[in-house]
């Protein structure tokens, strides 16, 4: 992320994997993750976000460019 550092981009994880908001952020604080974090809520996969991303496994990249175009996976 250093050689992004002076260029206009997120970085957001979404967390498939069916645990709670509060793990997800206990997790965070222990992992030092200093990005947004989303859960995506039901089992692995079937979520809202999963379901509409079609994620499957975690983890899974998107390179999304300044217009919301994903640019790659």
């Amino acid at each position: 992320m250093k050689n992004l550092k002076d260029r206009p981009f997120a970085l957001v994880g979404v967390h498939i994997g069916g645990a709670t908001a509060k793990r997800l952020k206990a997790v965070m604080e222990k992992e030092n993750i200093t990005w947004r974090s989303f859960v995506d809520p039901g089992s692995a996969g079937a979520g809202p976000i999963a379901t509409r991303w079609n994620l499957s496994a975690t983890p899974t990249f998107y390179l999304i460019d300044h217009r919301g175009v994903i640019r790659y996976k």
